[in-house]
């Protein structure tokens, strides 16, 4: 069973996720009967936001560039002090004082874990795999840089119908992870709302859904060849991508 203070480090993560949310809602305006016309026939439009690695200047973030994992610690910061990034979730444009992605797992300071120096033992190749995990789980800002969510092709694989995700610090056998669920509203091909559960991981990088769920749903998916690397940095090929809308079932709270 979890400890009190690893319960409690869940609750604030938590908390730091629903903040986040609630900043991000757009003002509401009052509800007039044109309003409410013109709001039936709103088509949600998506743009999505690519960034190029600041090292390799291919698309994915640096905590994820091949090239940056395989540097030293000391090298690592020296890039990202030399490109001007953020020490804590590794993106440019602010500091470490005014990011609100969660600290470093290993000591809970103000940097990321990929910086984080072992004082008793070097560094080695499973470190640096545990550290890609745990970059992952620093970064809370994702909807508003990942507007895209992946569809997973299943033609390899053609008994797996669900898709898991699942974040682990720890190599002992008996430590539990939690992660909440809930029951959301999301809109068909034809605008229809229909009811499904969401699991909540707010250490992920990416909004992953089922094949079963896109053909249900009878959305349109664009060919998309990426790599997500999950447990002990195990490549997963996403092949397609599609766009969704997620809705709350007791607020007007809209996820893009």
């Amino acid at each position: 069973m979890p400890t009190v203070e690893e319960f409690l480090k869940f609750l604030q993560e938590r908390c730091r996720t629903f903040e986040m949310l609630n900043s991000g809602k757009v003002k509401q305006e009052p509800t007039t009967q044109a309003s409410i016309s013109k709001k039936k026939e709103k088509r949600v439009a998506l743009a999505v936001i690519t960034s190029a690695c600041p090292l390799c200047q291919e698309k994915h973030h640096i905590y994820n560039c091949e090239e940056f994992l395989k540097r030293s610690v000391q090298d690592r910061k020296a890039e990202v002090r030399k490109k001007q990034l953020c020490i804590n979730c590794l993106r440019a444009g602010y500091y470490a004082k005014e990011c609100r992605s969660s600290s470093c797992r290993k000591c809970s300071k103000a940097h990321n874990t990929l910086l984080h120096v072992n004082q008793t033992s070097t560094q080695s190749g499973s470190v640096a795999s545990s550290d890609a995990q745990s970059s992952e789980e620093n970064e809370k800002s994702m909807t508003t840089h990942c507007n895209f969510v992946h569809c997973m092709d299943q033609a390899n694989d053609s008994t797996q119908n669900n898709v898991a995700l699942t974040n682990s610090s720890k190599s002992s056998s008996h430590s539990l992870i939690l992660l909440a669920t809930a029951q959301v509203y999301v809109r068909d091909v034809q605008g229809n709302q229909q009811q499904c559960r969401v699991l909540l991981d707010p250490g992920s990088q990416s909004h992953l859904v089922t094949r079963e769920l896109i053909d249900k749903l009878k959305l349109p998916c664009k060919r998309a060849n990426q790599i997500i690397n999950g447990v002990m940095q195990c490549p997963t090929e996403v092949r397609y991508s599609t766009s969704l809308c997620v809705e709350s079932r007791y607020t007007t709270l809209k996820l893009k």
